[in-house]
């Protein structure tokens, strides 16, 4: 087996951690060899282990505060051992601090540090285990690494693996997961709770199974460091005004579920997105799972209605770039996916661009066109008041009066569905770049320009 990335959460140590591998297996009692330490790189490597689940995971070193993690599952791949922790963007880090070794980081350990406190690694009395950021002095950047995770314990590190009662878990403190994570036919309920993973996370089923995996953010703050993917039958539930969801990576909804009518699967039957606010600093996509091959609207990924939102739900867009929004089945045809609130805040220079699909013409022609922007409100909170979408941009609703200015550097295609259906500027500005083509429905300047 073989697992790259561990070092210590304050300097690029990555050598010199033992690593031990415990766990009963079909009535046999397996630990690895007591030698077993990380390279320079990071990496250890240790024979042969037998396929199983549930094994422990202890990482240790003196002056750190040993890590353990139950519940590793070993898999063969290629006659090699693969245990899935840590990528090198979510490397697996110790925290410095815990010089004697009681497990523990605290007053006693800020004592070492006191009786040796400005010395060099010149000086007679200079320890390596109280230099914890490795700069060969011990000073104040060492009593402020201590202070960061003062009072820790072992039980103190985030968790890679979560805990389930008969396929359920109510969060009772704020969690954190290190490392990507996978919720599979099981549901989570934050219960007022913040749960955070560092890493990506994906909602999946399997096929065989008549449960689907149901996150229900019930007053508390989902937040994914990574990008959040839904896939298969999976469900997402915001229905209180304080549920939040923070996506600092891609949001990707390529679920099944039927998030409006929500009567599939162990659905209540209920709306599943009502309240609450979804905030994605990456691309959005729904319906497609990639920005680069746009999928035609007969062969969307999910249910067409696997993000319909309605009610007090708000998505705020904030990324520092270029965000691409893909709709693969966006509009009120069988009550399909759609914005209800949306709020740009994206502060780059581009702002929202709007991906490729595929429709069929009058002709029956399969044809490249954008993604719809089908939105009850538009609302702007930057300083400037403006929204930008860069390139072409085909309008299918924005229900209530605009509430900001509107810059398209591109063209204005206004595919709005009914002849009565009207866009209001509301006293708003709207900057086209290019052309404006209007196939359906009325634009109102009302008092703008």
């Amino acid at each position: 087996m073989q697992q790259p990335h561990i070092k210590s959460d304050s300097s690029n140590d990555k050598s010199g951690y033992k690593v031990l591998v415990k766990g009963m297996i079909n009535g046999q009692y397996y630990c690895s060899p007591d030698n077993i330490l990380t390279d320079s790189n990071g990496f250890f490597s240790i024979g042969e282990i037998k396929e199983g689940l549930g094994y422990r995971l202890e990482v240790s070193k003196v002056g750190y505060l040993t890590r353990i993690i139950d519940g590793v599952n070993i898999t063969n791949n290629d006659n090699t051992q693969i245990v899935n922790i840590n990528t090198s963007a979510n490397p697996f880090v110790l925290w410095p601090g815990d010089i004697n070794q009681d497990n523990a980081i605290n007053m006693s350990d800020v004592m070492g540090i006191a009786q040796r406190f400005n010395v060099t690694y010149q000086d007679s009395k200079y320890d390596l285990l109280c230099d914890l950021d490795r700069n060969n002095a011990i000073n104040m950047s060492d009593v402020i690494i201590i202070a960061g995770h003062f009072n820790k314990s072992i039980s103190g590190y985030p968790q890679y693996f979560l805990k389930f009662n008969n396929g359920k878990l109510t969060l009772n403190e704020d969690t954190v997961v290190d490392g990507n994570y996978t919720l599979q036919n099981n549901t989570i309920d934050l219960n007022g709770h913040s749960l955070t993973i560092n890493g990506n996370l994906t909602q999946t089923s399997t096929e065989e199974t008549s449960k689907n995996s149901i996150i229900n953010i019930n007053n508390g703050t989902l937040t994914v460091n990574g990008d959040y993917k839904l896939q298969n039958w999976s469900t997402l539930l915001m229905r209180n005004s304080k549920d939040k969801v923070i996506v600092n990576g891609n949001f990707i909804d390529v679920s099944r579920i039927d998030h409006c009518l929500n009567n599939q699967q162990s659905g209540d039957g209920k709306p599943c997105l009502t309240n609450g606010t979804l905030e994605v600093k990456g691309n959005f996509l729904q319906g497609v799972d990639n920005t680069n091959t746009p999928v035609a609207v007969n062969v969307i990924m999910g249910n067409p209605a696997n993000f319909h939102t309605s009610g007090g739900h708000k998505v705020i867009l904030s990324g520092t770039s270029t965000q691409t929004v893909i709709f693969v089945s966006a509009g009120i045809e069988n009550n399909n996916s759609m914005f209800n609130n949306l709020e740009i805040k994206n502060t780059s220079a581009e702002g929202i661009k709007f991906g490729d699909i595929k429709e069929y013409d009058s002709n029956n022609n399969l044809i490249t066109v954008k993604s719809k922007l089908y939105v009850n409100t538009l609302i702007n909170t930057t300083s400037t008041n403006t929204t930008k979408l860069y390139g072409d941009v085909r309008i299918s609703q924005i229900k209530n009066p605009l509430k900001c200015n509107l810059t398209i550097t591109g063209n204005l295609i206004l595919d709005l569905p009914y002849e009565s259906t009207v866009f209001n500027l509301n006293g708003n500005k709207l900057t086209v770049t290019g052309d404006i083509i209007q196939k359906g429905g009325l634009l109102d300047v009302a008092g703008g320009q």
